[in-house]
């Protein structure tokens, strides 16, 4: 996150706008909070299916937001990095 935030403050950030809000907003969001309610409290209660699902649909949805569709038909490429497709 510190890392797009500083490309995003020298406007050097190859994101478009709405893969930012989507990391900042949505998929950081909801997987810390995950990581705090499972693992931060230190509870010996183990994941359920559907918890653990979640999490990875939270981390595969969040990939996306370093990847762009290369041709307009679902090629997906991931940027070579913050600044360079």
């Amino acid at each position: 996150m510190y890392a797009v935030k500083i490309h995003e403050a020298a406007s050097q950030v190859i994101l478009t706008t709405q893969q930012i809000a989507d990391l900042r907003t949505r998929h950081a969001p909801s997987i810390v909070a995950n990581w705090v309610s499972h693992y931060g409290t230190a509870g010996a209660s183990s994941f359920s299916p559907a918890a653990l699902l979640g999490v990875l649909n939270a981390i595969d949805a969040m990939r996306r937001c370093f990847q762009y569709d290369s041709n307009g038909n679902g090629d997906w490429r991931f940027y070579k990095s913050l600044t360079k497709r």
